[in-house]
């Protein structure tokens, strides 16, 4: 049941984020390490880990989770949520050549497959 309630919270904020008019520019979650909760991560291996989910997806995604549960083994699976959520988001944001709509729709796709993963 906790797994349930962890991607309830997960995905209560992506959908946060997601359900704003499709004119409105896509808004990412801020990082913000000090709080309760959140992986301690610098913002340069945030912004490498964000960059390589995009580019590889799915083929990165058990490899980058699996590298987060070694270096935070006590991190809940909504934590590691939240963190590539995070990392994601701004580089699929800052993509010139899709819509807004796009942009939602690839964040959505990934927030499902990382859900899969972390919660099977």
């Amino acid at each position: 049941m906790s797994k349930i309630k962890g991607l309830s919270f997960a995905l209560i904020g992506v959908a946060t984020l997601l359900v704003a008019s499709p004119c409105v520019a896509l808004e990412c979650p801020a990082p913000h390490p000090d709080a309760r909760g959140a992986l301690k991560e610098t913002p340069e291996r945030t912004a490498t880990t964000g960059t390589e989910l995009a580019e590889k997806g799915a083929d990165a995604a058990d490899r980058v989770i699996a590298d987060l549960r070694a270096r935070h083994p006590t991190a809940t699976s909504s934590e590691i949520m939240n963190y590539l959520i995070t990392a994601y988001c701004p580089v699929i944001n800052r993509q010139t050549r899709i819509s807004e709509v796009q942009k939602r729709e690839k964040i959505e796709a990934f927030n499902r497959q990382i859900g899969k993963i972390l919660f099977r």
